[in-house]
């Protein structure tokens, strides 16, 4: 569907984490199959397209070691702004993209409520603390609550859209944010795709 869609013109393809698991919990149980599972989630993303993309809560509880395999074997491109970690995460802090002669930039947002071992999260993404240039279109992968969104876009007027991976709360049409940009949701594991057409 999205190599459809980029055939079509310029797209930009982003998902904001819950991918590989829905849930907040992994039961040793269960693991094997899970994993199996994540592969080929993983593998599908990545044919499918993906330009940016944050690791979730759900996907945070394969551990860290299984999702850096991950996204290495199938060159997933994560994105985290927000997490400082006593051994570097091998992720940037920002993508950049140029889509039909319009500058882009992504961050990927943590919550904090599950971090990785050894790191610790902070409320801003890292670079978006300086100004932004006003043709830059500036999009933020969040997996936050709504009270975490919104002093997020308080704090920084220039975040244009962000996209949550709030499994539980999708929604059917954009919420306008505090600063006047979009907030987006689809859902959670990829199953649900949503589309936002911008005139430029």
């Amino acid at each position: 569907m999205v190599e459809q869609l980029k055939s079509t013109g310029p797209v930009l393809a982003v998902d904001a984490g819950h991918l590989f698991l829905r849930e907040h919990t992994l039961p040793d149980s269960e693991r094997a199959d899970r994993e199996a599972k994540a592969r080929l989630i993983a593998k599908a993303t990545a044919l499918g397209g993906i330009d940016a993309m944050l690791p979730g809560q759900g996907d945070i509880q394969f551990g860290r070691a299984f999702i850096e395999a991950v996204a290495k074997e199938y060159a997933l491109p994560y994105v985290v702004s927000n997490a400082n970690c006593d051994s570097p995460l091998p992720w940037p802090t920002k993508l950049e993209f140029d889509r039909g002669g319009v500058r882009i930039e992504v961050y990927g947002q943590w919550s904090g409520s599950a971090p990785l071992p050894g790191c610790r999260v902070f409320d801003s993404p890292e670079g978006l603390e300086g100004s932004v240039p006003s043709d830059t279109v500036v999009i933020v992968l969040a997996d936050q609550s709504d009270r975490q969104v919104a002093e997020l876009t308080e704090r920084f007027p220039a975040i244009d859209l962000i996209v949550r991976s709030d499994a539980q709360k999708p929604l059917g049409t954009p919420a306008v944010m505090p600063n006047g940009g979009l907030l987006l949701s689809s859902g959670g594991k990829g199953k649900t795709l949503g589309i936002l057409a911008v005139n430029v």
